[in-house]
């Protein structure tokens, strides 16, 4: 499955923050701190995303993820499983349909033995293999709206998961 990942450099100075707080606190933090940038993202690919229906935008979703070890959050999109098409492109391709009436279509009788209903299932396995060309489809110009999303929020994600645990730190030191 296509993926997109954003790997960050230069965040020592917030993992030198981090280790004065106990383990589980700091994962609460951090998830967090994580969770509130993924936000950031999510609402702009959804704000980039192709707009037909509304359905692709209205589905990315960030959210918590629970991977051990460490700490997680995803930015997803859940319905619309049609998301790559509009991010990465299409090629020009073939649309093809199977030549196979509906078996349960006009004049369809149930088999009257276990024999005919295996020569009927051998036979509608056979004829599903046949496939007709029924048009080109010349393919769609990739519209991406994930990765830019990634892309240009780099900043404000590291500055929202500063804040956080900046915050915790404060927090901590009352």
């Amino acid at each position: 499955m296509p993926a997109i990942g954003v790997s960050v450099q230069g965040v020592d100075n917030l993992l030198e923050l981090l280790k004065g707080l106990d383990e589980d606190v700091r994962g609460e933090v951090v998830q967090d701190g994580l969770l509130a940038g993924a936000q950031i993202v999510a609402a702009d690919a959804a704000a980039r995303a192709p707009r037909e229906t509304g359905a692709l935008a209205k589905s990315i979703r960030a959210e918590k993820r629970d991977v051990e070890p460490g700490e997680s959050v995803a930015v997803g999109i859940k319905a619309a499983w049609y998301w790559r098409f509009p991010e990465f492109g299409t090629a020009p391709h073939e649309l093809r349909r199977a030549t196979v009436a509906d078996p349960y279509g006009k004049g369809w009788t149930p088999p009257s033995t276990p024999e005919e209903a295996q020569a009927r299932l051998d036979a509608s396995r056979r004829r599903r293999r046949t496939m007709v060309v029924v048009g080109i489809h010349m393919g769609t110009v990739a519209q991406p709206f994930a990765r830019p999303a990634v892309d240009e929020n780099v900043e404000r994600v590291l500055e929202v998961l500063g804040d956080e645990i900046r915050g915790a730190l404060e927090a901590r030191a009352r």
